[in-house]
């Protein structure tokens, strides 16, 4: 079975940093990245040669890609401190929550990743941090590792090897990735489990979706509202009451800003079924190709009929992520 997905130009190639930044879908107690043991291979051979295996490594998935990392380097402890300490910061909502509207998640990496020096004000920390992600991309690519981002997703094919006497059943995956220069890379990866993978495909589709649509909803709000402005508003209020002490009251800060921005959208005329109307503009010569898909065409009609000023509430808990379909067992 196969799915072919056209790369939206207007997305932007996501780096290594901003993955990271992102955060995993999945932690354990202790704040460290869950992942799958996996063998990834490289090429558009679904039959896996060895000679396209890569070095033994575990898959994760982030909030935004998926990220392949050697065995011997998934336990540096500067990533899986680094990993703790943004998981502890919390993902900033910056950039509001149209985007849970229709998908449930905005891309992490936007909220995460808006860093300015009015930020920093409420977290400091993350001065540091941003130096230590360089230093920590770098020995990550340096070790081999590998991350596949959801907007670059173009192709998308599934096998499923029937069992045999004492085997589970054997499902391959692969997923072929391009950037807006027009690069290509192929990945695969195989599964023994005797579990059916249809969650997994769809999730993954959907992952895409998320992605994607997130960024344009971000982007077109963006248009409408400079959110260093809203946000730099809501410090100065808060530094004028409270002075120093304004970084003890950042959620209330947050909240401030959240409701300046939306105000502002309201004012110049950005409902959500005006956003909705305006991405499909967006999304318009990709259309054909999206109905194709099932979880795409899904989405394609409830935002035409939001665009459309009917029936906006209904449909919304059917366009989450489905985190737990993100799993390979």
């Amino acid at each position: 079975m196969k799915y072919i997905i056209p790369r939206n130009s207007l997305v932007p190639d996501p780096s290594f940093e901003d993955i990271l930044l992102a955060g995993p879908k999945f932690r354990d107690e202790a704040g460290n990245p869950l992942g799958d043991e996996l063998a990834l291979f490289r090429g558009n051979d679904i039959t896996f040669p060895r000679s396209a295996r890569l070095v033994e490594g575990i898959f994760y998935w982030y909030n935004d890609a998926a990220l392949y990392v050697p065995k011997f380097a998934s336990e540096s402890d500067q990533w899986l401190n680094f990993s703790k300490g943004m998981a502890k910061m919390g993902a900033t909502s910056i950039l509001g929550a149209g985007a849970e509207s229709i998908l449930g998640e905005l891309p992490l990496y936007l909220k995460a990743g808006f860093h300015t020096g009015i930020e920093h004000v409420l977290f400091p920390e993350r001065e540091h941090a941003a130096t230590q992600l360089k230093e920590i991309v770098e020995a990550l690519k340096t070790k081999g590792a590998v991350y596949l981002p959801y907007v670059q997703l173009v192709d998308f094919e599934y096998q499923m090897i029937p069992p045999k006497f004492l085997r589970k059943a054997e499902h391959r995956f692969l997923f072929t990735y391009e950037k807006l220069n027009g690069e290509r890379m192929t990945y695969g990866i195989s599964v023994h489990s005797s579990n059916p993978q249809e969650g997994f495909v769809a999730a993954t589709i959907r992952a895409r979706m998320g992605s994607e649509f997130g960024y344009l909803i971000s982007a077109i709000k963006g248009e409408q509202v400079n959110a260093a402005q809203a946000l730099a508003a809501a410090i100065e209020k808060y530094r004028s009451l409270y002075g120093e002490k304004l970084i003890e009251h950042g959620a209330e800060i947050i909240t401030e800003f959240q409701s300046r921005y939306e105000q502002e959208l309201m004012q110049k005329g950005m409902t959500d079924q005006r956003l909705h109307a305006t991405l499909l503009e967006r999304i318009a010569p990709l259309l054909p190709a999206y109905r194709q898909l099932p979880q795409y065409d899904q989405a394609v009609r409830y935002l035409e009929e939001s665009a459309a000023g009917r029936g906006e509430e209904a449909g919304k808990e059917a366009f989450t992520l489905g985190n737990k379909d993100m799993n390979l067992s």
